[in-house]
């Protein structure tokens, strides 16, 4: 379940790209939207000086924002995501580990289990959060 802040500052990126839409500053779909903005978060600063903890049972976990980690589930296997830091919620994109398609952006509240974060590898950062697609996958 999503914290009263995650939900606001969700609220306010929504409502930020419709006013950006209805001014006719850009025509992009949400999630690329969104992708922009995260981007381009404190620019003079490196990834690494953006970080959040975040807290799953007893499990405290640090991500860095504009990086790529995997976790290993039990029977789905291993689960690939992006990280972005927007304020002071964590964001992640889950991408198709063959494809590469990126799914769109979700908080990560619930999205993992403590055995799937006792798992986490970081696999890079610095990464352009613009660079992949964003969309579905055909099943």
């Amino acid at each position: 379940m999503e914290t009263h802040q995650q939900t606001i500052r969700h609220t306010l990126r929504i409502d930020q790209w419709m006013m950006a839409v209805g001014n006719q500053e850009t025509s992009l779909e949400y999630d690329d939207w969104l992708s922009n903005v995260l981007n381009g978060l404190a620019p003079g600063l490196s990834e690494h000086a953006i970080s959040i903890v975040t807290r799953e049972g007893k499990t405290e976990i640090r991500f860095e924002h504009r990086a790529r980690y995997e976790v290993r589930h039990p029977k789905i296997g291993v689960r690939r995501f992006v990280c972005a830091v927007d304020g002071d919620v964590t964001l992640i994109a889950f991408e198709h580990t063959v494809s590469g398609v990126r799914y769109p952006w979700v908080t990560i509240d619930g999205a993992f289990t403590q055995a799937e974060l006792l798992t986490l590898r970081l696999l890079s950062t610095g990464l352009d959060l613009c660079a992949a697609a964003v969309g579905v996958e055909s099943r």
